[in-house]
């Protein structure tokens, strides 16, 4: 018999606010948006998550594909420990003509 006081509670989402980000099996350091942008009250949307990817890609030096592996590690962690839809809502975007991606880099030079 279990004690009822002491039952699991279900992950915090502020367990997934760092991720592990590895490209082509390489590990790179891990990503933490908040190190790069203030969270929006509202929660992390697409479009905060993208700029916090093209900060960090550019403070460890790399390329477009490390802003997307960040991207894609943290919106998928974010997505599954709070039921937010950020994959499906930046596909969304990128299908109506507004891809979220070049205007991160675009905003952060």
């Amino acid at each position: 018999m279990t004690n009822p006081k002491m039952r699991r509670r279900a992950p915090r989402p502020s367990n997934v606010y760092a991720v592990p980000v590895s490209l082509a099996g390489v590990p790179l350091p891990e990503f933490t948006p908040s190190e790069h942008v203030n969270r929006p009250a509202e929660g992390w949307t697409v479009e905060t998550v993208w700029l916090a990817a093209v900060r960090y890609a550019r403070a460890h030096e790399l390329r477009r594909g490390g802003a997307r592996v960040a991207w894609l590690a943290f919106s998928s962690a974010y997505d599954a420990a709070t039921g937010a839809k950020l994959r499906r809502e930046e596909i969304r975007m990128r299908l109506t003509g507004h891809d979220p991606e070049p205007a991160a880099w675009a905003v952060d030079e």
